[in-house]
């Protein structure tokens, strides 16, 4: 998994960069600028690629107006639409924060950084993000379960309609379809139609041989 940095300065990043790996981030996209960083994420239009695997933005938004247009292009790719972002910034926390957090940091620091104030908010972005992932996760799981369900509902409903010796609509198909029937033309007006038919001798055929030996439904419901 890839950790996206976005410092102007030099030395920062390579600090930043160096105290990452130290942490078993290895994986770093170093960036002096968001237009670098857009050139990485394939937000640009000299982008070659994609990041589908990056889980973590740090930008330095000390010396950058451009940072909530920005933020607005990561969320439009539904990929990086998770992505925790932490900000930094030099100064009065009062100044920064209230904008970064309005526009969908994480995350805030102050400069310059403390070591272990960084590694836990690092930390804790990366729990927001892997959580989720797992509720994303677990969503997809239920709605594909519910839609599992729904097929077998209706398997299940055209089944119930069926006769299983015959394959065709049981008593229960009949009766459901001629109320329906009867009410729409009760309400419509007009005829309803009901022909009726009787297998002479079928009872003593069905008690002597059995369902299985009847062989005349079947045939019946070819005619």
């Amino acid at each position: 998994m890839s950790t996206l940095i976005v410092e102007p300065s030099a030395s920062d990043l390579t600090e930043l960069e160096a105290l990452l790996k130290s942490w078993g981030y290895s994986d770093i996209i170093p960036c002096r600028s968001l237009d670098d960083a857009r050139v990485q994420l394939g937000l640009s239009s000299v982008s070659i690629h994609v990041l589908h695997d990056l889980e973590l933005a740090i930008i330095d938004i000390s010396e950058t107006d451009s940072f909530p247009k920005f933020v607005d292009e990561l969320r439009q790719k539904i990929y990086y639409q998770d992505i925790p972002i932490l900000t930094l910034s030099e100064g009065s926390r009062s100044e920064k924060m209230p904008m970064a957090f309005a526009f969908g940091a994480a995350d805030f620091v102050s400069k310059p950084i403390a070591e272990y104030e960084l590694r836990a908010r690092v930390r804790s972005c990366l729990r927001l993000k892997h959580e989720v992932d797992r509720r994303k996760s677990r969503e997809r799981e239920l709605m594909e379960a519910s839609h599992q369900l729904s097929d077998l509902n209706r398997i299940l409903a055209t089944v119930s309609m069926i006769d299983s010796l015959t394959g065709i609509p049981n008593r229960r198909c009949f009766d459901e379809n001629f109320e329906q029937e009867w009410k729409r033309t009760f309400r419509n007006g007009g005829n309803i139609t009901l022909i009726i038919g009787d297998i002479d001798y079928f009872k003593q055929y069905n008690d002597t041989y059995g369902h299985q030996a009847t062989t005349v439904l079947p045939t019946l419901r070819r005619l």
